[in-house]
């Protein structure tokens, strides 16, 4: 079978781009023109079977990330597994920003947490980004932490791995402290669970409306009174978190999409 049949077939069973994509990577491939430009090609067994897996795997709604093990953060390959969430477009915005304060404040050495680190991607993008700041990645899960210390080394990124439950555990005072927490919220009322059920639980919801764990961290930020911190939040959710954040010591700076960032005393 070549690659143009293959794919006529494949995509009356799951999406052209997933197909697509499915194919580009058992071929170790980047680019889609690839597909085009070598239509009659000729797929080995092997690829085949592991071609048509990948597909009934996608079609019981697995996402893709998971299936194919990668997914792409701020122009970067990460490796993923069900053990952390899918990196996702909108926490790109806590990239630009966290650059934007370094430089605004002329920090030539920062110090940043990445709190919830996850796969990591935050704060492997970060430390590539700003080669010399001191990235800390925090998390609670050791399986987590394990996916980010693989995505420090496959991308060559020398960041610090931590397991703390959020600060409780660090001693230093960062300059910086981003964090994409769990904050859904299981009674949305948009909330397409199905859509979600491969992802980790834990690192999906959060009790109190899908606050509570954001609403701890801002307390320790208070309490240790660390100047900035940014947080990825549902919009429905940002009027609640500047309330808190306010009573609490810590002034909106600014609001990027999902993002809040706060400038403490």
């Amino acid at each position: 079978m070549d690659i143009k049949t293959w794919l006529e077939e494949a995509k009356t069973k799951t999406s052209s781009i997933d197909a697509e994509l499915i194919l580009l990577n058992i071929l170790g491939e980047k680019d889609r023109t690839y597909l085009i430009s070598h239509e009659n090609r000729t797929l080995t067994e092997t690829e085949v079977e592991k071609a048509n897996y990948f597909v009934k795997e996608r079609a019981k709604n697995k996402p893709l990330a998971y299936i194919i093990g990668s997914k792409e953060f701020y122009g970067r390959d990460f490796y993923v597994d069900e053990n952390v969430l899918i990196p996702r477009p909108e926490t790109e915005d806590i990239i630009d920003l966290t650059k934007d304060i370094v430089k605004d404040n002329d920090m030539i050495y920062p110090i940043i947490f990445d709190v919830g680190t996850g796969s990591g991607c935050i704060a492997v993008t970060l430390k590539l980004e700003l080669p010399e700041a001191k990235v800390v990645a925090i998390d609670n899960s050791d399986n987590a932490l394990l996916v980010a210390k693989k995505n420090s080394e496959l991308l060559k990124s020398e960041i610090i791995l931590k397991k703390s439950d959020l600060l409780t555990g660090e001693n230093g005072t960062p300059d910086i402290v981003v964090a994409n927490l769990p904050y859904v919220d299981e009674n949305w009322d948009w909330l397409e669970a199905d859509t979600l059920k491969y992802e980790p639980l834990t690192a999906l919801y959060a009790a109190n409306n899908g606050l509570e764990l954001i609403f701890r961290l801002i307390d320790e930020i208070a309490e240790r009174k660390i100047k900035h911190l940014l947080l990825e939040a549902d919009p429905s959710q940002h009027e609640k978190i500047i309330n808190y954040a306010k009573e609490k010591g810590l002034d909106l700076a600014e609001t990027r999409n999902f993002i809040l960032y706060f400038v403490g005393v």
